[in-house]
């Protein structure tokens, strides 16, 4: 098992133990309610749903805040504070960043995070060698590779201005900034296809006033 797929496995395992059962599910409820005003709101059971549903576990765990000082439910398991769930499985799932990575794929596929500035080879994902662009991808980094947590989202070119501001944001915070707005573009490419692709990101861009706001 690679770093990335433990990393998966204790996600998985971790959406289950906090979100399984009524009590998870009443845990879940406000959660789910601000992901639907952070990026958007969908029917789980459409064709192309999956990736939404498991980008919006993992946005619950790993980005939401789940106290008053902002700690995510992945940061307060590993602080030991949670009852009944292990703190070393919410370390391992913190291991996990979502971020824009420019694909370069040839005989061993580099991946460029396009955010955060760091490079490194992607491994756990087979790329075609004309498969290269824009993808948000959730990865761990390890031993100066990257490893793919989750299955990688494509990015239109037309993003391009927009992750330009993401990285801006980087450079200026020090920080990592949400990648909610290029979530809401792809959810509403995802509902609708023949948006264009242009004027979906034009309008996140001007919604995000040229930057984007640290998570």
């Amino acid at each position: 098992m690679n770093p990335g797929e433990a990393v998966r496995e204790a996600l998985d395992e971790l959406a289950g133990r906090l979100f399984g059962g009524a009590a998870g599910r009443a845990r879940f409820e406000p959660l789910a309610c601000a992901f639907a005003e952070r990026v958007g709101r969908f029917a789980a059971d459409e064709p192309w749903a999956a990736d939404f549903v498991t980008l919006r576990l993992d946005w619950a765990l790993l980005e939401a805040p789940a106290d008053p000082a902002g700690a995510p439910w992945a940061l307060c398991v590993a602080r030991g504070i949670v009852p009944g769930v292990p703190a070393g499985l919410g370390a391992v799932a913190l291991r996990a960043f979502a971020s824009v990575f420019e694909i370069r794929p040839g005989r061993r596929t580099l991946a460029l995070d396009r955010v955060g500035g760091a490079w490194g080879p992607l491994e756990g994902v087979v790329w075609p060698l004309d498969g290269g662009g824009l993808y948000e991808i959730r990865v761990v980094a390890e031993g100066g590779r990257l490893y793919a947590v989750r299955a990688p989202q494509p990015l239109p070119p037309a993003a391009e201005s927009l992750v330009g501001a993401l990285r801006r944001t980087a450079l200026a915070t020090l920080g990592r900034p949400s990648l909610d707005p290029l979530r809401r573009g792809r959810l509403r490419m995802a509902q609708n296809p023949r948006l264009d692709p242009s004027d979906v990101f034009a309008t996140e861009l001007a919604v995000a006033g040229g930057q984007a706001t640290v998570r």
